[in-house]
């Protein structure tokens, strides 16, 4: 029952910990440019898929 008790009140401890770290994580990434890069970043490799895709198709 201790161990119980210990396991539930360290999960929360952990919940509560990851949740003020992930909204600041996300404050800190929407204020810096590092949100932009990474839009570019992704849409350039969806770009590279198609087009890596689409010479395939035609060979």
């Amino acid at each position: 029952m201790l161990f119980v008790i210990l396991s539930i009140l360290w999960l929360t401890v952990v919940v509560l910990f990851l949740n003020k770290a992930g909204t600041w994580l996300q404050t800190w990434l929407r204020n810096s440019g590092i949100a932009k890069v990474q839009k570019w970043l992704a849409g350039s490799i969806l770009i590279f898929i198609r087009l890596r895709l689409a010479i395939a198709e035609q060979e």
